[in-house]
């Protein structure tokens, strides 16, 4: 079935979704899917990758992300609503319901705009970076450098708070590519950003670690003026590999801590450093700088002999960096009495936390399926554990029996997973997605302790809520943006879910008006089969009763326990044997 014919279907769905009320009675489904609070889509006819996610003082939602539809939401009176490239950057703020697009802007010029990331001033006002091929990317008179420079440039932009005016955008580039990764906001209001060059007159300030190019790709940080007309600090960060810069994180000093991915020799470390030298590979890199001048602090390097990329970093509250990433070494360091010591797959996501000098790794480990497991995003909940947010297409990665989606859905699956202290084992683990390509790339904590999730679904079926801004899919992928209320995922069953037992499909999927769900029991059972709606309520008992090892199938008509067609929308099928449980989404379609 096309694309567009899909599409067609989905709208019919969302237009009959309020056609009739639900005449079974709400029935409480443990800690599923309470554990979403809400979950919303924002796209248009093309394709969309929500990128980076900040929380503004009035808890709303300041999202960005690259856009190739040309009718994306923009909202009245923004600074821009027409598309220009081939990618534009979006600008959105979402209510704290996730059920309000309060504004909405578009931003690029008529090149390739992409990598986008935000943070917010002291004022509320959304600070932006990222890269772009567009000489005509909209700098603004007294910045930094309005022109572009090479064949691609970073941006940085500072928009004011209600989404309509540019404060103030410049350029910051060389004769060759840049990528600005990560922007943040410094204790003076100047902007922090992190990234990786191929330039060698990439602008620096003489005074700093490395005013020097080194090597094809090198690392580099940067420090700019509030109001984006002065370069205040600068750096090159690399040896003669090729070094990127990926994540980024200030200190309460104003100290910048880097992770990224260092080539195989001559990456700058220091004396006292946990990994002074490459283990074989390419390794990741942790790197403190002093920003006042951007000095080197302390650097050291952690890796095997295969490849390993560090992603994304945090510190926790005792200021100890927490880094993730992949690795594809089996020798990746771990340390004792951590959940997950053997490397498991084809590349494994990979924790590790430093003492705030980088000298002592005080724990380590792998966390994977045997398939290919990244962690791209993390933070640190209320308790001071790490929740990891990552993607994954293993069907037997570690997850929590009881928590919001169980069991692996098909092609890229989003996982989010929490930690206790020390690494020992897991607070909870969960898939999230549909059975197309599911992509989380940034995560934050709201001031209640609830987990926010920003990444890419191409999935017909991926979950969200009703009410929501956008409930239904609008183009090849749309962003997402979930909401999860963590202390409502259960912290036990922690096992390994078997892509040979229970839920193996549901086909038709989406389906109008029979669908076949079949499952398979490694060993005689007593099972029971539920269809819930969104909202928990159970929909029709399908099953209960005790079955014999094997393949089994249920045919469920769309019809609830009354006898009555049940109207269009996303369902979900619970199945139970024993104390193991597993959940599968579909969609009725009328």
């Amino acid at each position: 079935m096309s694309r567009i014919v899909l599409r067609i279907i989905f709208i019919l769905a969302a237009l009959s979704l309020n056609s009739a009320a639900n005449p079974v009675a709400a029935q409480p489904l443990d800690q599923w899917p309470s554990t979403m609070v809400w979950s919303t889509l924002l796209g248009g006819e093309h394709s969309e990758k929500g990128l980076s996610i900040v929380i503004d003082s009035d808890g709303n939602l300041l999202i960005t992300g690259r856009t190739m539809s040309p009718d994306f939401p923009t909202t009245p009176g923004c600074y821009d609503a027409t598309h220009g490239g081939m990618n534009d950057v979006f600008v959105a703020k979402l209510d704290p319901s996730g059920t309000t697009l309060i504004w909405s802007t578009l931003l690029g010029g008529s090149g390739d705009d992409v990598i986008p990331t935000i943070t917010v001033d002291s004022m509320g006002n959304p600070v932006l970076a990222g890269t772009t091929t567009s000489s005509d990317f909209p700098t603004t008179a007294g910045a930094f450098d309005s022109t572009s420079n090479g064949l691609r440039d970073g941006w940085i932009v500072k928009l004011d708070a209600s989404g309509g005016e540019l404060i103030w955008c410049t350029y910051w580039g060389g004769s060759g590519n840049e990528v600005i990764n990560r922007v943040l906001m410094d204790q003076d209001d100047c902007p922090v950003v992190a990234g990786y060059t191929t330039s060698a007159d990439l602008p620096m300030t003489l005074t700093s670690h490395d005013p020097v190019h080194n090597g094809n790709w090198d690392a580099f940080v940067g420090r700019f003026s509030p109001d984006g007309s002065q370069l205040l600090a600068a750096t090159y960060l690399g040896g003669p590999g090729d070094d990127i810069g990926n994540g980024l994180v200030l200190d309460q000093a104003g100290h910048a801590v880097v992770v990224g991915e260092a080539g195989a020799t001559g990456f700058p470390t220091t004396a006292g450093a946990f990994q002074t030298s490459s283990a074989g590979g390419i390794d990741i890199f942790v790197s403190k700088l002093d920003m006042t001048d951007a000095t080197l602090t302390w650097s050291t390097l952690i890796g095997g002999s295969g490849h390993d990329t560090g992603v994304n970093l945090v510190l926790d509250t005792a200021g100890r960096p927490v880094v993730t990433g992949s690795t594809t070494s089996a020798n990746f360091p771990t340390t004792a009495g951590v959940f997950d010591e053997v490397f498991n797959g084809n590349s494994d996501a990979c924790i590790s936390v430093f003492d705030p000098e980088g000298g002592t790794l005080e724990w380590s480990t792998f966390f994977g399926g045997s398939g290919s497991d990244k962690g791209w995003a993390l933070t640190v909940d209320p308790d001071n554990q790490v929740v990891v947010v990552g993607v994954t297409n293993s069907a037997d990665l570690p997850s929590s029996t009881a928590t919001f989606d169980p069991p692996y859905n098909g092609s890229n699956d989003v996982f989010i997973t929490r930690f206790s202290h020390g690494g020992t084992s897991l607070g909870f683990s969960t898939y999230l997605g549909g059975e197309s390509m599911d992509e989380a790339y940034a995560t934050v904590m709201n001031q209640a302790g609830h987990l926010l999730v920003i990444g890419m679904t191409q999935s017909p079926t991926f979950p969200t809520t009703s009410g929501a801004y956008q409930e239904m899919p609008h183009g090849d992928a749309d962003a997402f943006i979930a909401h999860f209320d963590l202390a409502l995922m259960s912290p036990s069953s922690i096992g390994t879910v078997s892509p040979l037992a229970g839920l193996c499909s549901i086909h038709p999927n989406p389906f109008n008006p029979t669908t076949v769900i079949s499952f398979s029991l490694a060993a005689q059972n007593q099972v029971r089969l539920d269809v819930y709606d969104v909202g928990g309520r159970l929909v029709r008992r399908l099953l209960e009763t005790t079955l014999p090892s094997g393949g089994h199938e249920i045919k469920w008509d769309g019809r609830g326990d009354t006898g009555m067609m049940v109207p269009s929308g996303q369902y979900f099928a619970r199945l139970t044997m024993g104390s193991s449980t597993q959940v599968r989404k579909m969609v009725l379609v009328r």
